[in-house]
């Protein structure tokens, strides 16, 4: 009982955020199963105006797992860190992505943690 198996992977590159499109910054394969997924990504705000930043763990193609949306000062930072549960009967694609109108995204990670069970409260 407990973690069966623990899948990771991360990016240290620097990815540029542009006009809110939703942009890959890392992602993972996963085997069918139960899962408990982590995520985390830094967020840099370059421009001079207030805007929305946002992070997102999706699976089978843009379905959310997880989402964070955050009002960003001009030229705000910070780290940004996601979590969910996932069942999955088939393979699943797994990905971190992020959005905003001018900034950057780096130290992008995901870890998963196959699981017995997960119970949704």
């Amino acid at each position: 009982m407990g973690a069966e198996v623990a899948v990771s992977v991360k990016s240290n590159a620097v990815t540029s955020l542009n006009n809110f499109n939703d942009t890959l910054i890392v992602k993972m394969q996963l085997k069918p199963g139960k899962w408990v997924i982590l995520g985390r990504a830094l967020l840099q705000n370059h421009d001079g105006d207030l805007q929305t930043v946002m992070a997102r763990i999706l699976h089978n193609a843009n379905v959310e797992v997880d989402r964070v949306d955050i009002w960003a000062t001009a030229y705000w930072r910070g780290c940004v860190y996601l979590q969910g549960t996932l069942t999955s009967e088939r393979d699943e694609t797994i990905e971190l992505s992020c959005s905003t109108y001018k900034g950057i995204a780096q130290s992008g990670s995901l870890i998963a943690f196959g699981v017995d069970n997960v119970e949704i409260q």
